[in-house]
């Protein structure tokens, strides 16, 4: 997706089919720029409300404002399946950009890390051929990791 000379705007971490259907309703009486929404999911199947990731995406499909469907603040693990389920409900673009991996603990109110390398040069290449078109980082991704992920899309 071409992004260069445009205004943008951006729905994210978008948790449930409800949402989703407020945005799309909101999106479609009123006028303003292209815009791009990603969901959370609790798994590679479901958003976190439980809603099928494919529902999501298929309501988003028909939004002429949507220019762009994906996932964020998920495990990166999770992306290439949900790509590939987004993929089968829409035509539009795909964006990726995935946590670290870590887990938030809401009780401490901290993060329990991984202890997971993360291979986002490799898995950034994996998204972009599963139809990402928008690829980067959400919680706890650093610096480095946006420059491995943009070396290895170059």
């Amino acid at each position: 997706i071409r992004m260069e000379n445009s205004l943008y705007r951006a729905f994210e971490t978008i948790p449930s089919i409800v949402e989703a259907e407020a945005i799309v309703r909101l999106l479609a009486a009123t006028d303003g720029p292209p815009v791009w929404i990603s969901f959370q999911a609790r798994s590679a199947e479901a958003l976190a409300d439980g809603a099928p990731v494919e529902a999501a995406a298929a309501l988003a499909d028909r939004c002429p404002r949507l220019v762009a469907v994906g996932v964020n603040c998920v495990a990166p693990a999770l992306v290439a399946p949900l790509l590939a389920r987004l993929a089968a409900a829409t035509s539009k673009p795909l964006a990726a950009y995935p946590t670290r991996g870590d887990t938030w603990d809401a009780a401490s109110r901290s993060w329990i890390e991984s202890g997971t390398a993360v291979a986002f040069d490799r898995l950034a290449r994996e998204w972009r051929t599963a139809g990402a078109r928008l690829i980067g980082g959400c919680c706890r991704t650093t610096p480095a990791d946006i420059r491995a992920i943009a070396a290895a899309l170059e």
